[in-house]
């Protein structure tokens, strides 16, 4: 019985419930070790592979060619030839072969050509590249022929230009080509396997944090003052926004590096991935975890959580694996884009459509609206299987038992 004039204590409300767990999950996991060093590594291997390809592309992009002797005459041919071929060629004249020869051995030079222009004498250390081979062959053959005009009695430059007014390609793109698809493309795909990484990691754990609480007999202590749907819902909630906080920390410094780097040019492109990701790994997510809290109060033990939880692991593997071989090389593909509007697909395919050839609205609207039911339909029976199964301790609960009266 109550003391009279005493202050009744109120029950806690379901938001603040859910909220105080959530937050305590936040807490513990933001300063948590694996948290810092696995955010700090995954930093750490994109800044490795921006300066890669930093590097290697400055390689590629900076083939030096010295001339020397008659073919000096060739020079703008060869620098038009190349920009017209997207390839940039140092070039630059060489009056002494020997030490321009020198130069290739020590790796400051990397073609020497001689000899004349209908038969190029070249010198490389080790193998020509295959553009400045084709270039190269080019002039020579043009050379050759225009000798043999000559030698005809023909003028070589009439002969072009009757031969350029006579030959005439017309083309009607029946579509206009987007320069920026395959950067696109790489945007969606980056995104996508980001969200995987997440969703794989953060979703299991889920399920190993409730197996926690469980065998250390915590969670009857926390289902003594909320009740089990709040408990699992906050669980899901506060290892869910731990998860965004470094994706989001992934995304944005490397993007930023990777438009710093110059590898990226179209940043906008970038920044719609983003908030395409954002909306899928939220909804993808609690797909997920619902499920994963569910099969973590299955069992008591840490040792059980694989097996529980490696049958709905299958449920991310196979939209990502599907998202690779049918998108990759058609963005367009018809059976990716009826299956990105199902639950579990969604997460994975509709970022990759949206950044690689975009997504109408009413496919993105049904999508949204499916995943929303199938999470709510999930909620339900996750909260069921939960509130059935976590204060059960030794053996596995069997699914039967878990689906029983709540």
């Amino acid at each position: 019985m109550s003391t009279p004039g005493a202050p009744r204590k109120r029950a806690m409300s379901p938001t603040k419930a859910i909220l105080l767990v959530a937050k305590r999950e936040i807490d513990t996991r933001l300063k948590s070790k694996s948290f810092v060093w696995g955010t700090l590594g995954i930093l750490a291997a994109i800044a490795l592979y921006i300066g890669m390809m930093t590097f290697i592309g400055g390689r590629e992009g900076n083939t030096s060619v010295a001339l020397t002797g008659d073919m000096t005459t060739v020079s703008a041919e060869l620098s038009a030839s190349a920009e017209a071929l997207g390839e940039e060629l140092d070039i630059r004249e060489a009056s002494d072969p020997a030490a321009a020869e020198q130069q290739i051995r020590d790796g400051e030079l990397d073609v020497l050509v001689g000899g004349t222009p209908a038969a190029p004498e070249v010198t490389v250390q080790t193998s020509l590249d295959g553009t400045v081979e084709v270039l190269l062959s080019g002039i020579a053959q043009q050379a050759a022929l225009n000798t043999a005009l000559t030698e005809g009695g023909l003028d070589p430059a009439q002969v072009q230009q009757d031969v350029a007014a006579a030959a005439t390609l017309q083309i009607d793109n029946l579509e206009e080509s987007d320069p920026l698809e395959a950067e696109q493309l790489f945007i969606g795909i980056a995104t996508c396997f980001l969200l995987y990484m997440s969703m794989m990691m953060y979703g299991s754990y889920v399920a190993t944090g409730v197996v926690e609480e469980k065998s250390s007999r915590v969670v009857e202590l926390l289902l003594s003052t909320i009740r089990p749907y709040q408990l699992m819902l906050g669980k899901v909630l506060g290892i869910g926004l731990v998860g965004l906080v470094q994706l989001l920390t992934i995304a944005v410094i490397g993007v930023g590096g990777a438009v710093a780097a110059g590898l990226l040019t179209v940043p906008t492109a970038a920044f719609s991935a983003a908030l395409s990701g954002l909306l899928w790994y939220l909804l993808g997510f609690f797909l997920l975890a619902t499920l994963a809290a569910a099969s973590g109060a299955l069992v008591s033990r840490q040792e059980d959580v694989q097996s529980v939880i490696s049958p709905m692991m299958m449920l991310v593997l196979i939209p990502f694996v599907l998202t690779f071989t049918l998108l990759v090389g058609d963005p367009e593909n018809e059976t990716a884009e009826w299956l990105s509007m199902v639950p579990f697909f969604s997460p994975f395919m509709m970022p990759v459509r949206a950044a690689a050839s975009g997504v109408p609205i009413w496919q993105l609207g049904t999508a949204i609206v499916l995943s929303l039911a199938a999470a709510a339909a999930l909620l339900w029976l996750g909260s069921r299987i939960y509130a059935n199964a976590i204060l059960r301790t030794g053996s596995r609960v069997k699914l039967k038992d878990a689906f029983g009266k709540g």
